[in-house]
Formats: structure tokens, sequence, C-alpha cells
């Protein structure tokens, strides 16, 4: 009497669970075959605006540093750099990579930060990349990255990861004005003649 009961109960259920199964409701795929999804990319954010080849940028989280390395990766010639303060793993990481490539990068850094335990100072010199010190003023606070005789990089934006995340700072990345480049490039030659090889 209970055996067709029970076989039909069981018939039901096995015809239940192909149900489910064709649907999608149930997987009787091993575990380790599931798919997993890439983390997604953070997209560059854009300037909070452009105007006659003049870009500006604010911190934090203004795409700052987006800005100075996708220029970096994109040198071909001469990347020069004053820096205040230089944590910023990122940028030395492509400053480093640019040397790589064959591209003259310089980096003079401000005496009174160039022994910081966060500076960037050891991996530069460690990838080859000449790396100063500027000892001669009582703050050299210059932030500057000049690229292929081209782009302009200054404000207040320190070279640093808590500039980028934390504090509220400003970034112009000029373009194709000669004459402002060139003065510039004057002034960085000029702090490099009384600069000192940076020393571990």
């Amino acid at each position: 009497m209970w055996k067709p009961i029970v076989f039909s109960v069981c018939s039901f259920l096995i015809v239940i669970a192909v149900i489910c199964w064709i649907a999608g409701v149930f997987s009787f795929a091993p575990a380790h075959h599931a798919r997993v999804e890439a983390a997604p990319v953070e997209s560059s954010k854009p300037p909070a605006a452009v105007e006659d080849n003049i870009s500006v940028y604010f911190s934090p989280n203004g795409g700052c540093t987006d800005a100075i390395v996708r220029d970096i990766n994109g040198a071909s010639k001469t990347i020069w750099v004053q820096a205040a303060q230089f944590t910023s793993g990122t940028i030395a990481k492509a400053l480093v990579a640019a040397k790589d490539r064959g591209v003259d990068v310089r980096v003079i850094i401000d005496k009174g930060k160039d022994d910081d335990e966060k500076s960037e100072a050891d991996r530069l010199n460690g990838g080859e990349v000449p790396t100063f010190v500027d000892g001669q003023h009582h703050t050299a606070h210059n932030k500057v990255i000049l690229i292929d005789h081209d782009i302009l990089f200054t404000g207040s934006f320190n070279f640093t990861h808590q500039a980028e995340t934390e504090n509220a700072e400003n970034l112009l990345r000029i373009k194709d004005k000669p004459e402002l480049i060139a003065a510039y490039e004057a002034n960085f030659k000029f702090h490099l003649s009384h600069s000192k090889p940076w020393e571990k």
C-alpha cells in the first residue's frame, strides 16, 4: 500500500528538482568552477574645468594623481620634478618606469622632507632616477612637474597619498604655453644648480 505512494512522492520530487535545475534555481557545477567577477576599474576623473589648454583638478579624490601619472606615462623626452614632499608611491613608480624607457627624469626634493620615513626618494634612487636635495632655502616649497617641454603641473597639490585622499588641494595642468613653461624650466635649472645629490 505504501510503496505506490512513496514512489509517486519520489517521482514528483525528482520532476520538481529537474524543473528547478532547468530554470536555474539550482546549480550542480563544482564550487571551484564558480565565475568570479573582475573588480571594476575606477575611471579617471575629468578635470573640474578646462579653458585655453589649462585644466584644474581639486582634491580630495579629484583625480590629481591620475592626471599626473597619465602624462608621465605618455612622456617621451623629459620629466623634471620639484617636490616639497614626495611620498606618493604611485607617482614614484611611474617616474621609474619613465626612466626605464629612456626619458630624462630628474627630481628635486626639499631638504627638510628628503629623509621622511615615507619619502619615495629611496625608491627613485634605487630606480636610477637622478634625485637631488635643495637645502638652499628655508623651504623648497615648489610643487612642479614639467613634461616634454610642453606640459606643466603646479598648484598646492603635494605629491603624496594624503594630498590625494584627505587634503583640500588644487592642481593646474597647463599645456602649449611655451613662454610660461620656459620660465619654469629656467627656474628648475636654477634650483638644480645648487641642489646636492640625494644620499640615504
